[in-house]
């Protein structure tokens, strides 16, 4: 995956989220599932999801729910996030 391509991608959701909130009048939600599949191939465009969540999330332009199978990611999401967005990392279990 070229780093090109990935932020095409980012830029582009980023594009349609404000788009959305323009129209609607609320942030949208989006839920990227299978994260720890990205994370263990690609940790760099990981960290760039993640940080482009950041970006994204801090400006009210888009929420973004990360959902992962395991718990290997949390570390990685931690390291990445200041205090304050660290209390918002929420793990659920299996039920």
């Amino acid at each position: 995956m070229s780093q090109q391509s990935h932020n095409y991608v980012l830029d582009k959701i980023g594009e349609q989220a404000k788009k959305f909130k323009s129209k609607h009048g609320h942030t949208p939600v989006l839920v990227i599932d299978g994260v720890d599949l990205l994370a263990k191939d690609y940790k760099q465009v990981f960290l760039k999801v993640v940080d482009r969540a950041k970006f994204l999330s801090n400006s009210r332009t888009l929420k973004v729910i990360l959902v992962s199978s395991e718990g290997s990611v949390m570390p990685l999401i931690q390291k990445s996030s200041s205090r304050s967005r660290m209390a918002k990392i929420v793990e659920v279990v299996d039920i």
